[in-house]
């Protein structure tokens, strides 16, 4: 069974991808492909792990893109996918990201590292958690 707080940093390392420009002046390639007009709140519109898309069961994520931190928020959690027994739930924390990859919480127990892309308001997370394919679709609220 996945860990809760690796399905919640999933999550977010999703959101992340796309919202904080490059802080380092060492010439390295961590960037933003919107620069920081991409802080911002993005809602899910698709969640689907193993295949199956929990939006339509009443599932609700919201990221906040903030400095160098995220905080994320969840609801109707019926399945409880990414919340402890409880359908809504909260987390946040230190996220690092390049051009194509995000990663929550580094140096953590819990860090994650998915792939993203941004089309216009549409970002599109997907990556691979304890074996299980990931994939969200999060627009700009």
């Amino acid at each position: 069974m996945l860990r809760n707080s690796r399905w919640i940093a999933f999550f977010v390392a999703m959101f992340s991808m796309a919202l904080l420009p490059a802080c380092g002046d060492d010439g390295d390639d961590s960037m933003s492909p919107g620069g920081s007009a991409l802080l911002d709140t993005w809602t899910a519109t698709s969640f689907s792990a193993g295949g199956t898309d929990y939006v339509p069961t009443g599932l609700t994520v919201q990221l906040t893109f903030a400095a160098s931190t995220y905080s994320i928020d969840i609801s109707g959690d019926n399945s409880n996918l990414l919340c402890d027994m409880s359908t809504t739930c909260t987390d946040g924390g230190a996220f690092a990201y390049t051009s194509t990859t995000l990663t929550f919480d580094p140096g953590t127990m819990d860090e994650t590292t998915l792939n993203y892309t941004i089309a216009g308001s549409t970002l599109t997370l997907s990556g691979n958690i304890d074996g299980v394919a990931l994939s969200a679709t999060l627009v700009r609220s």
